[in-house]
């Protein structure tokens, strides 16, 4: 917000309480001094200015016993609206949503200013010397994570990830089967031990460099040597072969039904061989980045992608570590009524949901059964998707939405709850309940701590800025599993880095373990069958209690084509295109 904007901000905030305009108050030049945090002498600077801009007028008192009068002209609404529309215009994006947040006080305004912001992101054409650019322009409401593929957890970096780098080979979700990706064909021996791939000539590296067998090879190595927590995963294979520039071969320690799987996650993103640092960005995807900040990220097309080349030429995204609006908005620039009418939204339920774990590392209440047992019954699924809405779409009993759908899921009183706590040793003692400061996940816990104050648990709430630590009795955490859904939830059951881990210990996570061993020689029945054990073991011990499938949703403009959403909600940004009108 620019400076004098600033200072008539601060003026009408203490002098105009009733909020109208035109407003006239009274005040002397050492009360107007005191507010702006500065000398007599410049408030008369001041005051000129903000004339000047017909903003205020200020009329000086004459004589003994006769005040000045400060009439305020401007509504601040309006020059807010002002301030943001100039931001935008300089595509002073960071600004015009911190500005946005101050108004927190207000909310019907502060909700005119996003859907104003949200009309400046969106797709939109730029004009260049020589020719237009299509550029798509969107949010986060967070900071960016690292973007390393071998240390990765987090949707929106999987996705940015994907835009970067390509893997051998790609998972088809809808015919769940694979496709040829920088390998254009590849066989297996009979037991599943040996894996020979053919490799495209030609594909470049965004450097310019070519891609080879060796830089396969040192992807290999680098995923094993520094994928701490996601190496076992890959531990099957004993040795990779080059055998010519474009030919390789994997030698597997024993069978291993899955390890396309395997080679089609971003895990296994194709790294050169002369950049093995802990975060390289140099890939050989549809996009490369051109510029990086802590505030701003700018994608721009590889003209040199092997692929079809994406329509879009620039993708600009701001990270704001602040808390906003879920929805995602891919609109044309313009925000006129006859696009806002035919914009469509797309509802997409997400593999995953909400869920809550218990903390097994920190003595406390939680280690009984009875007393998650009542946690349970308190953190009824049906009851918080029928009063907190927003995202929450359906009761979960699994990381899989159909799978859900076949249960049933009775809503509980909380007399119920009440008799189910008796049962425990808790005898008043302050609980801790831990989960990121977002939106959603901070109007969930504020729900759960005042049913819990209804039947006398004490819950005291920790919200963390970024990433759970896992310091509290119980946790509030939201998983989403990619496309491939069966490697993602072995990928959950077994991640070092993921919350599951932080909380369960370690005779729990053996027997995890166990029930994963030899997962991934097994044919794909089984594999799931397992998986579904796994679930049912958490859900029968209360380790880890379900709550709701979430909804991800997104608008699109009708002059936008090619879209297709992935698991996360994202679209493919290769294939968006804006039609001409």
């Amino acid at each position: 917000m620019e400076h004098e904007a600033l200072q008539y901000m601060q003026l009408y905030d203490r002098l105009n309480h009733e909020r109208n305009v035109p407003s006239i108050c009274t005040a002397t030049i050492a009360e107007l001094a005191d507010i702006l945090y500065c000398t007599p002498r410049n408030v008369k600077f001041v005051l000129r200015k903000l004339e000047d801009r017909c903003w205020i007028s200020w009329q000086p008192g004459r004589g003994r016993g006769n005040h000045s009068q400060l009439e305020f002209r401007c509504h601040h609404h309006e020059l807010v609206e002002q301030q943001v529309e100039q931001l935008l215009h300089r595509d002073r994006v960071k600004e015009a949503l911190e500005l946005t947040g101050r108004m927190e006080n207000d909310e019907p305004f502060r909700e005119r200013l996003w859907q104003r912001i949200n009309i400046y992101l969106g797709l939109h054409r730029e004009q260049e010397e020589s020719s237009t650019q299509d550029v798509l322009r969107m949010i986060r409401y967070r900071p960016l994570e690292e973007l390393n593929t071998v240390k990765v957890f987090t949707a929106f970096e999987v996705f940015l990830l994907r835009q970067l780098f390509d893997t051998l080979v790609y998972y088809d979700p809808q015919h769940e089967d694979f496709s040829p990706r920088i390998a254009h064909r590849w066989e297996a021996n009979e037991d599943y031990t040996e894996w020979t791939f053919y490799l495209r000539k030609g594909i470049r590296f965004h450097d310019g460099s070519l891609l080879t067998a060796r830089d396969v090879y040192a992807t290999v190595q680098r995923l094993q040597q520094r994928g701490r927590n996601i190496g076992w995963l890959y531990s099957d294979i004993r040795d990779v072969v080059v055998h010519t520039d474009y030919t390789l071969t994997f030698y597997l320690m024993q069978p291993n039904a899955m390890f396309l799987h395997l080679l089609a996650n971003i895990f296994m993103g194709i790294v050169p061989e002369h950049e093995q640092g802990e975060e390289t960005i140099n890939g050989s995807g549809p996009f490369r980045i051109a510029r990086r900040s802590d505030s701003k990220l700018s994608l721009i097309a590889f003209d040199g992608y092997y692929g079809y080349r994406p329509m879009l030429d620039r993708v600009d995204v701001w990270f704001m570590p602040e808390e906003g609006h879920n929805n995602r908005y891919y609109r044309l620039s313009n925000g006129s009524e006859e696009e806002e009418q035919y914009s469509r939204l797309i509802n997409q339920p997400a593999q995953g949901g909400r869920y809550m774990l218990f903390n097994f590392h920190i003595p406390g209440v939680q280690h009984e059964d009875n007393f998650r047992q009542a946690i349970r019954m308190l953190y009824d699924r049906e009851t918080m998707r029928r009063e907190l809405g927003g995202d929450r779409i359906s009761s979960a009993g699994s990381f899989l939405p159909w799978q859900s759908a076949k249960m049933s899921f009775p809503e509980v009183s909380l007399e119920q709850v009440r008799q189910q706590l008796a049962q425990s040793s808790y005898a008043g003692e302050i609980l801790t309940l831990t989960f990121v400061d977002k939106y959603e996940e901070r109007r969930e816990a504020e729900w759960l701590q005042q049913r819990a104050q209804q039947i006398g648990l004490q819950l005291e709430l920790e919200p963390q800025e970024r990433k759970l630590v896992a310091g509290g009795h119980m946790v509030l955490a939201v998983e989403v599993l990619e496309d491939d859904w069966e490697w993602d939830l072995i990928n959950y059951f077994s991640n070092e880095a993921n919350y599951l881990h932080h909380m369960l210990n370690a005779e729990q996570l053996q027997q995890i373990h166990e029930m994963l061993y030899d997962i991934m020689r097994k044919e794909q029945g089984e594999r799931r069958q397992r998986l579904t054990q796994i679930v049912n073991r958490l859900q029968q011990e209360h380790w880890l209690l379900f709550g709701n499938h979430i909804n991800q949703r997104a608008y699109f403009n009708r002059n936008l084509y090619g879209l297709h959403l992935d698991s996360f909600g994202f679209p493919n940004l290769s294939a968006l295109w804006i039609k001409n009108r």
